[in-house]
């Protein structure tokens, strides 16, 4: 197991000990992973492991312009939180300019637009 997998499996398993607690949500710091995980030279690969862990409705807390500073801070919701978070959930604005477009595409019958 590399470095980095290391890494996502001991945020994975932060995550999980908290739902088990039945909290809501826990709150991760880039800097007390590297520091639990005994890590030299590391906290970019720490970061990049926080962020791709992130779900949807998890929020990052504090950034910083690199974005790989012990001081990062994510919480991380419970529920729908291993959804990909390139698949944000539709909002009623956006299924109501979907189906807008949608009844504007051209149909099958070459005379433009429905």
């Amino acid at each position: 197991m590399n470095k980095s997998e290391e890494i996502r499996r001991f945020i994975s398993a932060k995550i999980d000990e908290a739902r088990v607690r039945g909290e809501d949500f826990v709150i991760l710091v880039s800097g007390d992973i590297h520091r639990e995980l005994k890590l030299n030279n590391s906290m970019p690969s720490v970061c990049d492991a926080m962020y791709r862990l992130r779900g949807p409705m998890d929020e990052i807390l504090h950034t910083t312009p690199s974005g790989k500073s012990s001081t990062i801070s994510i919480k991380y919701y419970f529920g729908k939180r291993n959804e990909p978070f390139s698949v944000p959930p539709k909002s009623s604005l956006v299924r109501r300019i979907l189906l807008k477009l949608k009844s504007k595409t051209p149909t099958n019958s070459g005379e433009g637009f429905a």
